[in-house]
């Protein structure tokens, strides 16, 4: 993943065993649907979020892990 790659929030991608499974079963909402990474450090990514599916008033911006995240387009 790099800076200017689309993605979408899939927070099931950083659980494992039966948390995964619980995700999966019951759904987890994202923090996003889409959002555009603005910076990289390590194994983690700085997202600016297109819609924002967190309460109304909260930052638009916010790191999260690469498995916490699906590529949608990657920036040529």
């Amino acid at each position: 993943m790099k800076v200017g790659d689309l993605v979408r929030h899939e927070p099931k991608g950083s659980s494992e065993g039966n948390l995964k499974k619980i995700f999966e079963d019951w759904g987890w909402m994202p923090d996003f649907s889409y959002g555009v990474i603005i910076a990289t450090k390590g194994t983690d990514a700085q997202v600016h979020y297109i819609d924002n599916n967190v309460s109304p008033g909260q930052p638009d911006v916010g790191w999260y892990k690469f498995v916490e995240l699906r590529i949608v387009d990657e920036r040529r």
